[in-house]
Formats: structure tokens, sequence, C-alpha cells
């Protein structure tokens, strides 16, 4: 789940300086938001709690246009942002790298 709220987090602060509707990655951050609030309500039917909703919650602070609000309600926000970006090896490992063979 950390690894999902970063890539949020960052696909959000790439345009943070503009309003979220100049976002280009906002239909997707509206389409995991709509995903994962239903799959938290199908769960919460149950009487469980979804593992999800902290991803639920960065992405609606994110939509609703309080994205800075994400890090500054962490208890320490450099540290938030600290332990969030050093989890980003780990997204980048996942990507496969291309050599300079592989140029056209």
């Amino acid at each position: 789940i950390e690894k999902r709220i970063l890539v949020s987090y960052i696909l959000y602060s790439l345009y943070a300086p503009h309003p979220i509707t100049m976002n280009p990655f906002k239909s997707a951050l509206v389409s995991t938001f709509l995903k994962e609030k239903e799959q938290a309500v199908k769960v919460a039917s149950t009487g469980a709690i979804s593992e999800n909703e902290q991803l639920i919650w960065v992405l609606w602070k994110i939509l609703r246009g309080d994205g800075n609000d994400v890090c500054l309600t962490h208890p320490n926000p450099y540290l938030f942002l600290c332990t969030m970006f050093r989890n980003i090896k780990d997204i980048l490992i996942d990507v496969p790298s291309r050599h300079s063979s592989d140029a056209i």
C-alpha cells in the first residue's frame, strides 16, 4: 500500500503548483479512487476494515485539491516524505531498464 500511496503522491506533486483540474494524471487518480472506494465499501459491509483506507484518504485529499495536506497531517512531514521516497527504489526496481543496445 505504501508504494501506491507514494505513486499517487508523486503524480500529484508533479503538478502541485497548478489546480488538480490541470493535472494530466487526474483521470487515473479518479479511476483508482472510485475503484478502491467501491472495494472498501464492500469490505465495510462485512464489518471489516479495508487495508486500502489510507490510499483512499490520500486520493480523496488530492482530488479535492488538498494534496499538500497529505504530508502536513503526518506528525513529522519531513520524516513522512523521507520514508515514502526511500521506498521509491523498490518501485523503480520493477521498471525494466533500457540499454543503449535497445535504442533504435
